[in-house]
C-alpha cells in the first residue's frame, strides 16, 4: 500500500463497492498495529485476529488504494522462474516445497474471498522452437513431481497449460478482507498516515496507537514511512495498462508468451472479468508478485511462534481445467 499523498487515477478493478472507514482521532490501545491496508496488511490483520490479538490497522489512503488494488490480478503457483529452472537453481526438494506452499496459500485465499477469485488455469505459449523445447523441459520436470500440467494446442498457440493457476480482483479481495476484519473486531482507519513509529507507539495527525508490536506492510513510499531506510530503499514504479470493457479480446486466462515473466519485454495478458459482463484486458510489463499473503503469514510467525497454528488444507483433487482444454491438450 502506498503511504504517499499522491492522487491515483481510477483502477481498472473499481466496481463501485468501496467501503468507507473512519479517520483515526484520539488515542487507542491494541496488541498489534498494522500499517498499510493492502493485501499483505489485511491478511496479517485476519491472521492476528485468529490468534486472539487486539488489532488496529491504518492507511494513508483507502483500503486497496495503492499497488494492492492495482496489480495484474494473477495467482500463479511456484517461484518467479519456471518450475524446471527453479529445480535447477534451488534443488528439487526446495522448489517442490515452495510450489506446494503457494498452492496451499491459494486455497486459503479462496476460502477468505471466494467471490474475488477464479481458477482459470494459465497458459505458457512458445514463441519459437527454442521456447517450445524449454516448455517440454518444464513439462517433464512438473510431471516428474506429480504437479498438474498439460501440453496445450489452441487458438493462442502451442505450449503448456497450468490448470492450478487463477485470476482475481485484487481490489475486491482487499475490501472483502477489510469487511471481515472489522466484523471480527479489528479497528481500521483510512486517511490516517503514520507520522512517527516506535516499537510500541504509532502517531498520526489526529491520534495515537499504543501497542505491543508494529507491523509495517506498505509497498510504495516505504522510505517515507520508515525514514531510517532512506538511501537503502527507493520506491519504483511498474506499469500496468488496463482497457475499458471490450469484446475484442477473448483471453479468459493468463497467457505468457515469449518466455513469460523471465524477460523484461514480456507481455502478460488476461481477460480477468467475466466474459458475460465484458472483458477488460490487463497487460503488464515485468514480474508479478506472487501470493502476497504468504509474506504476511511468514512475518507473523516470528511474532507469535508459540501460538502459531498453520492450518493445512488439502490440494484440489483431480484436474480443475474445463473439458475444452482437455481436448486441446495432448496425452
Amino acid at each position: 500500500m502506498d503511504q504517499s499523498s499522491s492522487t491515483f487515477n481510477e483502477t481498472v478493478w473499481e466496481e463501485g463497492n468501496r467501503i468507507v472507514l473512519p479517520v483515526l482521532e484520539g488515542d487507542i490501545e491494541c496488541d498489534v498495529c498494522v500499517i498499510g491496508l493492502g493485501g499483505s496488511g489485511l491478511t496479517a490483520i485476519i491472521e492476528l485476529l485468529g490468534l486472539g490479538q487486539r488489532v488496529a490497522g491504518i492507511d494513508a489512503g483507502v483500503v486497496g488504494g495503492g499497488a494492492a488494488g492495482r496489480n495484474g490480478g494473477l495467482l500463479l503457483a511456484g517461484w518467479s522462474s519456471f518450475y524446471h529452472q527453479s529445480v535447477e537453481k534451488y534443488g528439487r526438494e526446495r522448489a517442490l516445497g515452495l510450489y506446494l506452499r503457494t498452492l496451499e496459500q491459494r486455497d486459503m485465499m479462496i476460502d477468505e474471498a471466494p467471490d474475488a477469485i477464479r481458477l482459470t488455469g494459465s497458459l505458457r505459449i512458445a514463441s519459437n522452437d527454442e521456447e517450445m523445447a524449454d516448455c517440454r523441459n518444464q513439462f517433464e520436470a512438473m510431471r516428474a513431481d506429480d504437479l498438474p500440467v498439460a501440453e496445450y494446442i489452441g487458438p493462442e498457440g502451442e505450449g503448456l497449460m497450468i490448470p492450478t493457476d487463477g485470476v482475481y480482483n485484487p481490489l475486491l479481495r482487499c475490501r472483502i478482507l477489510a469487511k471481515r476484519a472489522t466484523a471480527a473486531g479489528a479497528m481500521l482507519f483510512e486517511k490516517s498516515p503514520a507520522l512517527n513509529i516506535s516499537g510500541s507507539r504509532v502517531e498520526t495527525a489526529n491520534g495515537v496507537i499504543n501497542c505491543r508490536k508494529v507491523i509495517v506492510a506498505v509497498d510504495g513510499g516505504l522510505e517515507n514511512v520508515l525514514p531510517e531506510l532512506s538511501g537503502r530503499v527507493r520506491t519504483a514504479r511498474l506499469q500496468m495498462i488496463g482497457t475499458a470493457p471490450t469484446d475484442e479480446v477473448k483471453f479468459t486466462r493468463p497467457v505468457y508468451y515469449r518466455w513469460g515473466s523471465n524477460t523484461g519485454n514480456s507481455c502478460q495478458m488476461a481477460g480477468l472479468l467475466s466474459v458475460e459482463c465484458g472483458i477488460s484486458a490487463a497487460m503488464r510489463n515485468g514480474r508479478i508478485n506472487r501470493f502476497p499473503a504468504m509474506r504476511s503469514r511468514r512475518v507473523l510467525r516470528s511474532f507469535f511462534a508459540q501460538s502459531w497454528a498453520f492450518k493445512r488444507r488439502s490440494l484440489i483433487a483431480g484436474p480443475p481445467w474445463p473439458p475444452s482444454t482437455v481436448r486441446e491438450s495432448r496425452s
